[in-house]
């Protein structure tokens, strides 16, 4: 995970994610039916090439129904995503999977801890694949 910082923006926090552990994130989701909070927001910066993509899979991930206002630049970010529900998702993935399951457990505490972090300090949070 790296943290760049962008000079004309803010922080950005990229975290890495994988085909396999999207889907396993929303059969959680699909589970456990997550509450929302519209009050915060997680920010995403995306790749021009991971474009159609990404969003995709968060529309997925997060079961999105609301229009995201989408940019095809770089250093642009799209909103609103919402950090408690993907926050609420992990949460049901840390309880729901067992640690000798060493990857994808370590991936959702870590994630945890990131957006935690991030919430708690009003950190935008960018994902990429």
């Amino acid at each position: 995970m790296n943290t760049l910082l962008d000079p004309d923006h803010h922080y950005y926090i990229l975290v890495p994610l994988s085909n396999q552990f999207i889907e396993r994130l929303y059969r959680y989701d699909i589970y456990n039916n997550s509450g929302l909070d519209t009050d915060s927001f997680l920010s995403i910066t995306f790749y021009e090439a991971f474009y159609y993509e990404l969003e995709l899979k968060l529309f997925h991930i997060l079961n999105i129904n609301c229009h995201l206002n989408i940019s095809m630049y770089e250093d642009e970010v799209i909103e609103p995503i919402l950090i408690p529900k993907v926050i609420s998702i992990l949460h049901s993935a840390i309880n729901n999977t067992d640690p000798e399951d060493e990857y994808f457990y370590n991936f959702c505490t870590k994630f945890l801890q990131l957006l935690t972090y991030a919430q708690d300090n009003n950190l935008p949070v960018g994902l990429y694949f």
